[in-house]
């Protein structure tokens, strides 16, 4: 299987071999621990006084319910365009308001004229260019109207309702912090094999890439753009993560459909990266610890979620791992008299 790779908990050889070397805490005396035959590869033993000058650290596991997630791509969304619709949505309704004013004036105007008409007070042709300015009042709100909604059309088109409302409405929280820069809009393109996500799906997202640091993104609605650079449903995201910027690609995790596993979580310090494969110490005695291979394990928020390789109550070595290694490769040296 492939492994990720995991930064400074990369652990190789050749610097454990310097830590063994320049580590007082293990070397060589008269309390040293005895080296281990072929039937104990993988155990380390330890007197409790080196543990505590080692700083080695355990961790009890137990369980917990971890939820499958299946990986994807994103970026960030510039809502300039969104922003630009809203002046020209706001400007429009400006426009409108006032031509309904003098639409409501000029309606004043001509009752005022036929009252004036009817006493013989103003002639006819003086009505007539009253009554031919209320219809041209009348026109430009029709027109006014159909302006507004042709920018409202044109908002839902291309950002969806939740989005168009958002820009649509006078006053906007949520389209303000966009615009303060204290959130992102995100656009999550699935693989085309998944099925459509359900609402209010909370997701996972990083621009590194690293499942450890992901930080929350929280369901807006499907999104009406597309993504020229992947076929799949889209959606809207929003994230207040921080270090985001507009065009940046994105890594997000999705949760899977009803796919629950059981298992620990444990931080990523435990991991220990050995001859292409993880493993992990745990203590089996006061003075015993023995190298664990992990094969079903996974990034998660706070660490890495590992399923069938440990169980309940297993004390792992969160802390002094890589010293373990480094004394357990000494210890399989033999003597040379």
């Amino acid at each position: 299987m492939l492994f990720p790779k995991y930064g400074k908990n990369i652990t190789k050889l050749a610097l454990l071999a310097a830590i063994c070397n320049m580590n007082p805490g293990f070397a060589e005396d008269d309390d040293a621990a005895p080296k281990t035959d072929d039937s104990r590869q993988g155990t380390v033993l330890i007197n409790a006084a080196k543990q505590q000058v080692t700083g080695i650290k355990t961790l009890t596991l137990s369980p917990i319910q971890h939820q499958a997630e299946y990986e994807t791509m994103g970026k960030v969304i510039n809502i300039q365009p969104l922003l630009a619709l809203r002046e020209r949505y706001l400007t429009a309704l400006a426009e409108l308001n006032s031509a309904k004013a003098r639409q409501q004036l000029a309606v004043a105007h001509l009752h005022r004229q036929q009252e004036l008409y009817k006493h013989g007070i103003v002639p006819k042709r003086s009505l007539m260019d009253q009554e031919t300015q209320g219809v041209s009042e009348q026109a430009g709100v029709a027109a006014g109207q159909a302006k507004v909604l042709a920018i409202a059309n044109e908002a839902l088109v291309n950002w969806g309702k939740t989005l168009a409302d958002w820009a649509l409405s006078k006053k906007s929280k949520v389209l303000e912090d966009f615009v303060l820069g204290k959130l992102q809009l995100l656009q999550i393109t699935l693989p085309i094999s998944e099925s459509a996500l359900a609402d209010k799906t909370t997701i996972m997202i990083a621009a590194s890439g690293d499942r450890t640091k992901a930080q929350p993104a929280i369901w807006v609605s499907s999104a009406t753009l597309v993504d020229n650079t992947r076929q799949g449903l889209s959606y809207f995201f929003k994230s207040a993560a921080p270090g985001l910027t507009i065009g940046m690609k994105v890594t997000a995790w999705l949760p899977e459909n009803g796919n629950r596993q059981n298992g620990f979580l444990i931080p990523e310090s435990a991991l220990i990266w050995y001859l292409d494969q993880v493993y992990v110490y745990t203590k089996t005695g006061t003075e015993a610890f023995s190298r664990r291979l992990l094969s079903h394990f996974a990034a998660a928020t706070g660490g890495y979620f590992v399923s069938g390789d440990l169980t309940t109550g297993d004390e792992i070595v969160i802390t002094g791992g890589p010293l373990l290694l480094s004394e357990e490769l000494k210890q399989q040296i033999p003597d040379e008299d």
